[in-house]
């Protein structure tokens, strides 16, 4: 587990445990989750197997993997049976790491590395984008949208040739998700575990960071605060294990986690506003910003992705929980060899806060309605706006 580069234990599943199909639904630094089924879809009630952490239903996907000890998947009817129902779509048991009797030991794991998408989409051009949608027109017995002198400025764009200033603005070739997505980001981890112990007390001890940043290219000069998709854990784990005398015993774990998560804009919304805009926006819909220095946009298409990555605000999104168990065990075996007498109590908190501070902003289109572009008299543009700036 701990030599996988992938950030989620769910994700660092796959294709680890056999039985165990796993399907990641999101790249989003902090939502890479996936879904865990051991029994197909067409199981009982809910699809998602119960997973067991040191023996109580928690969460695994943002523990340190150098925590863990071992994850056993359970599926077959004699090893769920205990579980009644509720192990009709498989059991997923993950076991902490434990001291072990000995001299201190500390260890230091630190990992970084670049994340990259698996595939990149290949947008059309100006040229071929306006040619194409004459061809449309024409196919529906409708006139052309773009007259030869357009393609032929929409041509020239595509090799970085413009006739005037202003045909960088009336006539723009963006490739809007080049434009806006790098082609990787960095992401990293460390984790210091110390464990040790005697015949008498043991315990381990893990602290870890994990860090991943966004792959949107912000302008970092634009405002004061991030407004990139970032996702930064930090996790703390005790595990104490006490032998009071030869028949009693105790066990205390506690841990914790604080997570932090950025957006650009509304966190319910940011994603999906950046990569529609980046895939629906035609490339010559409109220029990233206006001869003045003013977003650029239309009444067809107000969101420029400059403005959702940059001038909608952000959101923060916080997570801190925590989760203890104790566990006592004592030996009855005066009574009847074998005979045990156990106990445990374990205690959840979790809490998360979501500060949204998102705003709107206003685009300006060159063009008039009629397709012209109008002065004032004091020879600047007039411009066409559209939403508001709040």
């Amino acid at each position: 587990m701990e030599n996988s580069p992938v950030i989620n234990n769910d994700n660092r599943m796959q294709g680890l445990l056999p039985g165990l199909f796993v399907m990641q639904n999101n790249g989003e630094p902090g939502d890479e989750g996936a879904s865990l089924l051991i029994r197909g879809k067409r199981t009982f009630r809910s699809n998602a197997p119960v997973i067991l952490v040191d023996g109580y239903e928690r969460t695994m996907d943002q523990l340190d993997p150098n925590e863990i000890e071992s994850i056993t998947v359970l599926k077959d009817a004699a090893a769920t049976a205990q579980y009644g129902l509720r192990g009709g779509n498989g059991i997923i048991l993950v076991t902490t790491k434990r001291g072990q009797e000995g001299k201190i030991r500390i260890s230091l794991n630190a990992r970084a590395g670049f994340r990259t998408p698996t595939t990149n989409p290949k947008l059309l051009n100006s040229y071929q984008y306006a040619t194409l949608y004459n061809e449309a027109l024409t196919n529906d017995g409708a006139s052309p949208r773009y007259t030869a002198e357009d393609l032929d400025k929409y041509e020239k764009a595509s090799r970085g040739i413009y006739e005037s200033e202003l045909d960088r603005y009336l006539y723009p070739d963006i490739n809007w998700y080049e434009e806006y997505v790098n082609k990787s980001t960095w992401q990293q981890r460390y984790s210091l575990n110390i464990d040790g112990g005697n015949s008498n007390a043991r315990y381990f001890i893990s602290a870890g960071y994990t860090s991943n940043s966004g792959l949107y290219k912000v302008d970092k000069n634009a405002n004061t605060y991030n407004t990139n998709a970032d996702f930064n854990l930090i996790t703390l784990r005790s595990n104490v294990d006490i032998t009071v005398n030869k028949r009693f015993s105790l066990a205390l774990d506690i841990a914790g986690r604080q997570e932090q998560r950025t957006y650009p804009g509304s966190r319910t919304d940011a994603s999906l506003r950046v990569f529609r805009s980046l895939y629906k926006t035609p490339p010559n819909a409109f220029p990233v910003f206006t001869p003045d220095g003013l977003l650029g946009g239309t009444k067809d298409y107000k969101d420029n992705p400059y403005g959702l990555l940059n001038n909608q605000g952000y959101s923060l999104y916080y997570v801190r929980s925590m989760f203890a168990t104790l566990r006592a065990k004592h030996d009855l075996d005066f009574i009847t060899k074998g005979l045990v007498l156990k106990g445990s109590a374990a205690f959840d908190s979790w809490y998360d806060q979501n500060t949204n501070r998102s705003k709107s902003f206003k685009v300006y289109d060159l063009r008039q309605p009629n397709g012209e572009v109008e002065y004032l008299p004091d020879g600047s543009i007039r411009y066409v706006e559209t939403g508001s700036n709040t």
